[in-house]
């Protein structure tokens, strides 16, 4: 399960130069940064209870480029025998009851007892969107970064001789 964080700037096509997408540039990695902060805060206990560590440790964030945009993607690893990644997507979405079957069965342990059964009826889970949320609750902070990164980038460009110049159209 991932989200992705692509910076948009409304105005943007009337703007010319390199700066804007340098800034663009340097930013992602910092908004990026803020999002994965508040969904490592919401695998450590805020919104999901840590059991084993396993998926707040399979917790990357990863950038790279589509087209010319920076494009950053927070979310968990999945694959591997040892990976719990996917964990991550049914906490996020949730999973309906099932039922589960296993050939050789299950064995549980209730009670000091222990027996096998074929069949286990899984309640379900409920949504707990801990990788939306954090992406809603760090809107904010990364539009005032990226805002104030474009501001410093036209003061920069103003403060030049190469300054931008407005496209009429």
């Amino acid at each position: 399960m991932n989200v992705d964080v692509v910076l948009e700037v409304k105005g943007e096509e009337v703007l010319e130069g390199k700066w804007l997408q340098d800034a663009k540039r340097a930013w992602i990695e910092r908004a990026s940064r803020i999002v994965f902060d508040t969904a490592h805060e919401n695998l450590s206990g805020r919104l999901v209870r840590v059991q084993s560590g396993k998926l707040l440790g399979s917790l990357q964030a990863e950038f790279g480029l589509v087209g010319d945009e920076p494009v950053a993607s927070i979310g968990t690893k999945t694959g591997g025998k040892t990976s719990h990644g996917f964990l991550g997507r049914f906490l996020e979405t949730g999973v309906a009851a099932h039922e589960m079957r296993r050939e050789g069965g299950f064995l549980l342990r209730r009670g000091g007892q222990w027996f096998r059964t074929r069949v286990i009826q899984h309640p379900g889970v409920s949504p707990r969107r801990w990788l939306q949320t954090a992406l809603e609750e760090s809107l904010p902070a990364v539009r005032e970064g990226l805002a104030a990164e474009i501001r410093a980038g036209l003061a920069q460009v103003s403060a030049s001789s190469s300054k931008p110049e407005v496209i009429r159209g």
